[in-house]
Order: structure tokens, then sequence, then C-alpha cells
């Protein structure tokens, strides 16, 4: 009897704790698994027993109690052994204590009616998760009675779509509870047997392949009702033409109207123009269809009416669940749509929080200082912005963000500097370039330099927020023209003076240095900035001014990093000089006298003994040969192809018979169809220049000039020949066989 009572208090032990204890087993085993004190991890484990032992009476018999109705062979109290202690748990003290009041465990207990508008209040996916926390919850959730709550949480989700009628193949009793199942739609009107609202529920939020229990699959096929990874679908579906070329003369294609199909093969990442089924849906339908064969061939009564009205309600279902397929497409469709909307507003709800913190701290930043500072995972983040949060992403972003502002300040700053620009151009400097020459104008200061005179820079470069006005300017006109003579020989004797003493001592008596043509400057400035780079003597280098990104007033967008400046920077280049030259020297001309103007007149036609032939295009005819420059166009071949080789030049000019073959291959000049002319007689430079050939209209309408001359009536206006561009002319000349092959 004592072995009997040991082994129903270990199953009674094992049942309160939750444990699968075989009563059967030896008393150590018993008293070793109840005596012994838990783990640490046991502790939340441990409370529950102990609350659970203090509220189940101990199944001892009383004196009052029949001796035949206790467990075991009665003896006397005093035969009877010592009652057996209370099983004592030691836990340990800590911070698990303070959770025993909020032990869900009792739960299941309450009653069904207040458990069911507590689950009530939950989402379908809330609820699939609760059924498989455990058994109690399991069995409640599954059960008849329950259908009510899933359908309330169904209806109270976004337009959730029911449950569809039961695939033609389908076992509603698959995995699901007992559910009623011809079940009523939202009118109350009886239709088909349908899926339960559990396993409806299943299919659209348990993101499991429903075959292999792969984890992450996002995409249902509801023409089918299965959620399948590829692997899957490409295993478990097929085209009825494969299937019937496998099976030749046991399947045929109308038994495939009877299935339901999809397009979301397991082959393809998107839809495709075959219909698809599945392979289980297959067999079970070749038994139906066999079994109803037999049925006629043994000519049971009725078997060919019960089959038509079989191949009936078997279509019908299947038009049925792919209408209700494509239901459920648009509400997928819209639910994502939603469910984007919805992110994409939390997310600009906690962009819009941080920006108002930042903007609100008084340091002057705005909303376009912050937000491009925010890093992508800011902007994806859903969550509002805590207290705690805060101080570390401001110091995460703070710097990024006075970065930004400051370069709103620069950009602010060289816009009014712009502004303040275009008043002094308007008002001083082209008033002040239309008193004098026009063959004089491109030696004069640059803009940007007329306005480093004081006190106009003082002007110029106030603070953004001074309000500067076209009369503030025009006050100090008279200061500022006077000081543009000694800028300009001031400019002039800086160039002198970088030449070396070697080469002014070479000039020719009579010639300064600085004009000579083998006297070559070269703009320091960095590329994007000038394209005339290679400046040859005074003509050139004194009317060089610098460009600021092609523009000489300041980009607001380009310096808002830094300050405008479109200071020129020239230098004296010795490897220039030295190719300058030695195309004087090939010219037949004396480099120690020879001006730039004298090399232009000579009209020479150079070819680079470096190069190996080459080939272009011209006249619809494949010409072969070598490239043809003058000498300002070698220059620049020079410095783009050889200047780095430091090795002999070797430049050659075109004999006169070589010229006559020439010119009949000949690209026009730039200068005859670019921008770069000028009136001698006027001003009218200043607001663009000419082609040559609206040059010459304007001298015949506006000064009645029919024949002009050059330069007495125009001029080509230095340095603004863009010859970088420039197509090279090609001389006709074979290839050798070594350059055929």
């Amino acid at each position: 009897m004592v072995e009997t009572r040991r082994k129903t208090k270990a199953a009674t032990a094992a049942s309160i704790a939750g444990k699968n204890v075989d009563v059967d087993a030896s008393d150590s085993e018993y008293e070793r698994e109840i005596t012994t004190p838990p783990p640490p991890r046991k502790r939340a484990l441990a409370a529950k027993i102990k609350s659970a032992k203090k509220k189940v009476p101990t199944q001892t018999p009383t004196p009052e109690q029949d001796p035949s109705e206790s467990e075991g062979d009665y003896k006397p109290e005093s035969q009877q052994p010592p009652p057996a202690k209370r099983v004592k748990i030691s836990v340990q003290k800590g911070k698990g204590n303070a959770k025993r009041g909020k032990c869900l465990s009792l739960l299941p207990t309450m009653p069904m009616d207040i458990l069911f508008e507590i689950f009530a209040s939950l989402a379908p996916k809330d609820l699939l998760a609760l059924s498989r926390t455990n058994h109690d919850f399991r069995n409640t959730l599954l059960a008849g009675n329950a259908t009510g709550v899933w359908k309330k949480a169904r209806q109270a989700a976004s337009g959730v779509p029911p449950p569809g009628i039961a695939r033609p193949m389908d076992d509603l009793d698959d995995d699901v509870a007992d559910e009623d199942k011809e079940s009523k739609d939202e009118d109350n009107e009886v239709k088909e047997p349908r899926w339960t609202e559990a396993r409806w529920a299943a299919l659209l939020y348990d993101p499991t392949c429903n075959v292999c229990g792969k984890k992450g699959i996002n995409t249902i096929d509801f023409a089918l009702r299965k959620r399948v990874c590829k692997p899957c679908k490409r295993a478990h579906l097929e085209t009825a033409s494969v299937y019937t070329r496998e099976h030749r003369g046991k399947v045929g294609l109308e038994l495939f109207e009877l299935l339901p199909s999809t397009r979301m093969g397991g082959r393809v990442n998107s839809r495709s123009t075959s219909q698809y089924y599945w392979v289980t849906d297959i067999e079970a339908m070749i038994k139906e269809w066999d079994k109803h064969t037999k049925d006629i061939k043994a000519m049971k009564p009725n078997a060919v009416d019960n089959f038509a009205k079989f191949k009936a309600d078997k279509k019908k279902a299947v038009q049925a669940q792919l209408d209700h397929a494509a239901m459920c497409d648009n509400w997928r469709a819209e639910f994502y749509r939603e469910a984007a909307n919805a992110k994409y507003q939390r997310q600009d709800a906690r962009s819009k929080e941080i920006i108002e913190r930042f903007t609100s701290l008084d340091l002057g930043y705005i909303d376009r200082d912050v937000y491009p500072s925010l890093r992508p995972r800011d902007l994806a983040k859903t969550v509002p912005l805590s207290d705690e949060a805060w101080p570390r992403l401001r110091q995460e972003l703070e710097k990024f963000i006075a970065a930004e502002r400051d370069r709103r300040y620069r950009q602010e700053f060289n816009q009014a500097v712009c502004d303040r620009t275009l008043l002094v151009e308007s008002h001083i400097y082209k008033k002040y370039l239309a008193d004098i020459s026009p063959r004089d104008c491109p030696y004069q200061p640059s803009l940007y330099d007329f306005c480093q005179l004081s006190p106009l820079k003082e002007l110029v470069y106030a603070p953004k927020d001074q309000d500067i006005t076209a009369a503030d300017i025009q006050a100090v006109e008279n200061e500022v023209t006077v000081q543009i003579p000694e800028l300009a020989e001031t400019s002039r004797a800086k160039l002198v003076s970088l030449i070396p003493d070697d080469v002014a001592s070479a000039a020719a008596d009579g010639i300064d240095p600085i004009d000579l043509a083998a006297t070559v400057f070269l703009c320091t400035r960095e590329a994007p900035c000038c394209y005339n780079r290679w400046l040859p003597g005074w003509e050139s280098a004194g009317a060089h001014h610098c460009k600021s990104y092609g523009m000489e007033l300041p980009n607001t967008y380009q310096h808002q990093w830094r300050e405008w400046s479109t200071e020129t920077s020239i230098a004296y280049s010795e490897e220039y000089s030295a190719v300058a030259k030695h195309l004087v020297e090939v010219a037949g001309l004396n480099p120690a006298a020879t001006l730039p103007q004298e090399m232009d007149k000579a009209d020479k036609r150079f070819i680079c003994g470096r190069c190996p032939s080459t080939s272009t295009w011209l006249n619809g005819q494949m010409i072969y040969g070598r490239s043809v420059h003058t000498w300002r166009e070698a220059l620049l071949h020079e410095g783009s192809h050889h200047i780095s080789e430091q090795c002999e030049h070797k430049w050659v000019v075109m004999t006169e018979a070589q010229r006559e073959s020439y010119e009949e291959n000949q690209f026009p000049e730039p200068s005859s169809f670019q921008r770069c002319w000028a009136c001698n007689h006027c001003s009218e430079h200043l607001n663009g220049l000419f082609r040559k050939d609206d040059a010459l209209l304007h001298l015949r309408v506006d000064h009645d000039i029919h024949a002009p001359q050059e330069p007495t009536d125009l001029f080509i206006y230095p340095n603004s020949v863009n010859r970088s561009s420039f197509s090279r002319n090609i001389f006709p000349d074979p290839p050798s066989n070594e350059e055929k092959i």
C-alpha cells in the first residue's frame, strides 16, 4: 500500500508540474526527481508548482470515510506510517519572485465567456499565435464554439476576405477543430462548405511552407489555397500537357477542367501563361473519376447522371474558388498598399519629430539642414523617437547637421555676393569698359579683380543680411576707377617677373620678352576652370581671366562648400616655351623676335612626328593619314599627348605640295564658326561676342562698313577660340605595312 501511495503521489505531483513522469519508475528515481532542488533557470516553474500544491488538498482518507473507499489497504492510525512531509522546493530569492503575480498559467481556467470577450479583441494573427502557445489555448480556440471569436477578429481587421468554399479536394478536418462544415456567410445565408476560420487565418498569417515547413514564405497562391516555397512548387506542380504525356492513355484533358489551377509555377519569378495543377489533387481526382467510370461500366442506376452532376459541381466549385482567389488577390494588393502607406506615415512622423527637435535647439538649424543629414537607417525606422534615444541620436547627427547649416550659410552668402557683383557689372564695370578701346578691353582687370578693389570689396563681401543697393555701388565709382590703370600695370609687371633672366636676355633688341611667341605661360588653376591653359606671350597671358566653372559670377551651388574665387593664377612654363620655340624654328622664324601675331600671319601647318597615322570619316569616306595642326593647336596637342614623355620634339612643317592636297580635306577653322569676334568700333561685344558672319553683318548695318579689315574693323577676341574640342585635320598618308597589321 505504501508503494501504491507513493506512485499515486508521484503521478499527482507530475500532473501539477506539467511533467510526463512514469508512475512505474523506481522509488529512488521518484525521490531524486521530487526532492532535488531545481536549478536557477527553473525558478518560475518551481514557483508554479509550489503555488499549485497549496491549492490541491492531500488525498488522505479520514476516520469518517469508509476504509473501502480509500486508496489501498486500510490500516489503523497507529499502524499507518507517518504522513509524508510536504515537498519543500527551494526557490532562490531574486527578481523572479516579483513576477509571481503576473503568471498567466491560470488564464485557461477562467470562464469561457470572459475568455472569448478577451480573445475577440485580438487580431487574427495574434489569435493564431495564442492557439499555438499550449494545448489548453489550442483546444479552447479550435473548439467549435470559438468560431465566432475568429470571425469577429477577422471582421475587425482591415477588409480581410472571408474563407472561400472548400476546394474540390480539400479535407476540412485537417489540422483544425471540428467546426460546422456548412457555415453561413456575412448575410446569414447557408452556403457550400467553407474553410474554417482558424485554418484561413493560418493560411493568411503563418509564413510557413505548407509542404516542407520552410519559414519566410510570403507568397500565397489563393488559387490553390496554399503557401508553398518554390522548390515544393517544382516538385508538386505539373501542367496538363506534361502530366497527360507522362500518363498517356490514363488521363484525359477533360479531367483538368475539374481542378483548380494556378499560373504561379516554381520555375519562374512571375506569372506565366501556363496552367499548373497540384499533383495530389490530380491523383485524388483520378480516383474519383475512375470510381464514376467503373459505376458506368457496371451499369449502376443513375451512374451517368451522377457522373454528370459530379462534373458540374466540381466545375462550379473550381469557378467559385477562382473568383474567390481574384478577390483575395485584390485584397492582398490593397493590404500591401495600405501597409506601405502606414509605414511611410510612421516614418514621416518620426522624421518630422527629429526635425522638430533639432530646429527647436536655437542653433540656427532649419528643416533643409536636418533632413539631408538623416541616414537611411534613421528614415527607415517607424517607432516614435523616445526621450532615451534622443541624446544618442543628437550626438550622432549634430556634426552633419552643423555642416549642412554652414553649407547653407555659404550658399546664401554666395547668392548675396552674386547679386552685388551683378550690380557692380551693370553700374560700374561695363560703363568703364565702354569708354575705352575695344581692343584694350581684354587686358583690363576681370570682374572678380575689379570687385577686389577697395572700398568696393567691403560692399560686395558685406554680411548677407546687410542690404547693399545700386546707390551704394555708384557712390564709390570714382574711387574705384582711378585704381584700374595701376592694377593693369601691376599685372603685367608680375608676369614679366616670372620670366627667367636667360630667356629675357635672349630677346632681340627692342622686343619685350613677354611679347614673344616662345614665351609661354601656364594657368595653374584646375582644368574645369579654364580650357585655354597654354598662354603664349602677353597677347594670351594678359587677356586670360580664370573662370569659375565657366562663370565669372559665383555659382551658388558649385561654391557652397568654399569661398568664391576666380583669381587668376599664372606661372611661366619652361616645357611649353621649349615647344613653342621649336615650332617657331621649324617655321623658319627667329624665336627671339617672333610675336604670336606673326606666327598667326605665317599660317603654317605642322605634323607631329611622334604620333602614328590615324583614320577618320570625311565626306562619306575613310581618310587615313596624320593629324595636322596650327601652331596654337600644336601647343595643345603637345600638352595633352607628349609633354610628359621628356623626349625630343619632332614637328614637321607641311610643304607646298602637301598643303595643296591637304586643302581638299581640310576642316573649317574653329574661328570661322565660333563666337569669338568683336567689333572695334563699339562696345557691342560686352553683350556677347559674334560669329564672323554676324560680325560682318553688324559692320555693314550699324557702321556702314562693307569691306572690313582685320584687325582695324573686327578682331578675334583673345582666348575666345576653343580648340580643345576641335576635330583634327587629316593629311592623306597611306599606312605602312606595320601600321596596317
